[in-house]
């Protein structure tokens, strides 16, 4: 098998129930993986943009070795509340990056979104208000490397994993 020097997966349910697997690897770029089991064949159908088979399994790899055992390890999730300045210093503003939260929840007086910081840290940033183009405020964050006036309130996810034993 080829050695690829995958960086980043990070996992998720589509809405039509295919196991999404994003990925980042190093001089090759990023993408996703889309798989789905095929009630007809029984079989587990794979999308992997193009992606060769050697590959595929290195992504897979990598996300196995970032998952969590649950027979034999537990998962902790510590909430802290940060403020603006604290979650300006956790995003990595670089030219070529327009940071698109994840998650976006909102309703006519707040929007709540959430970035992945890195494989253990999640932000959770509340801005007043309802944004219409989540696309136009990440640029706008990019460009001003800090969020708009409207900001309410954030906290930092983190979570551990600990031995059972």
């Amino acid at each position: 098998m080829t050695k690829y020097n995958i960086t980043y997966t990070d996992t998720f349910v589509s809405v039509n129930k295919d196991l999404i697997l994003k990925w980042v690897a190093e001089n090759i770029g990023f993408g996703e993986l889309a798989l789905h089991f095929d009630k007809n064949s029984g079989k587990i159908c794979i999308n992997s943009e193009g992606m060769e088979r050697d590959f595929v399994k290195a992504a897979f790899n990598k996300m196995i070795d970032n998952s969590v055992f649950v027979d034999f390890e537990n998962l902790t999730k510590t909430i802290k509340p940060i403020t603006l300045e604290e979650v300006n210093s956790l995003f990595s503003f670089q030219e070529h990056r327009i940071l698109l939260p994840f998650y976006v929840e909102q309703d006519d007086e707040l929007t709540q979104y959430r970035w992945h910081l890195n494989k253990n840290k999640v932000i959770n940033v509340w801005l007043e208000g309802k944004e219409e183009n989540i696309f136009k405020l990440s640029q706008k964050i990019q460009t001003e490397k800090t969020f708009p006036n409207n900001f309410k309130m954030a906290e930092l996810w983190t979570w551990a994993v600990e031995s059972k034993k």
